[in-house]
């Protein structure tokens, strides 16, 4: 866990300072944060949820085709030592911490600037691979589901041209997914 914090903040102090960097200054704004009070919430919402019914239903399609499929290495860590400080502090990580970084990182950064030159497809793609790699999604079934929420995020940030919905989208898939665990086992 404090690695992983360590990680996310040394990503998003990377991005600030590119961001910083190149554009002089307005930080905020040419990382896709505006202001918070313009926050699409209904959209982070539904996004989040119909992002988490495709992944369910993707996972249900293949499940009688996929042989055990891994499981990160941070979740196996959870469920293995699990106590109350655990729980807070991967929740924390999971719920808040990763989607902000990822999402700075990956549609506000990489989505964001690829989308200048390469268009919408290219440019998702480029930075959902991106984001499917970090996850360590080398077996094909969680590839493709990582894959589809990356493009399904940088979907959600290239309607609302908020990045605070595809934070709060990705907030909302990690949560249940975090609730899913603390109720199987």
């Amino acid at each position: 866990v404090l690695a992983a914090l360590i990680q996310g903040l040394v990503m998003v102090g990377l991005v600030f300072l590119l961001a910083f960097v190149r554009a002089g200054g307005n930080i905020w704004s040419s990382l896709g944060l505006g202001a918070p009070v313009s926050i699409p919430w209904l959209k982070g919402i539904g996004g989040g949820l119909a992002l988490l019914t495709l992944s369910w239903f993707y996972g249900y399609l293949v499940s009688a085709y996929a042989e055990e499929v891994p499981t990160q290495a941070l979740i196996e860590q959870f469920v293995e030592h699990r106590s109350l400080g655990g729980v807070l502090a991967f929740g924390f990580l999971v719920a808040i911490l990763a989607p902000f970084t990822e999402e700075l990182v990956f549609r506000g950064f990489v989505f964001g600037g690829a989308r200048k030159n390469l268009g919408f497809w290219k440019a998702a793609l480029l930075s959902s691979l991106a984001f499917t790699v970090i996850h360590l999604a080398f077996h094909w079934v969680p590839f493709v589901q990582i894959l589809l929420l990356g493009v399904g995020l940088a979907w959600i940030y290239e309607t609302s041209r908020n990045l605070w919905a595809p934070i709060i989208a990705h907030g909302i898939y990690n949560l249940a997914i975090v609730v899913l665990i603390l109720f199987s086992n």
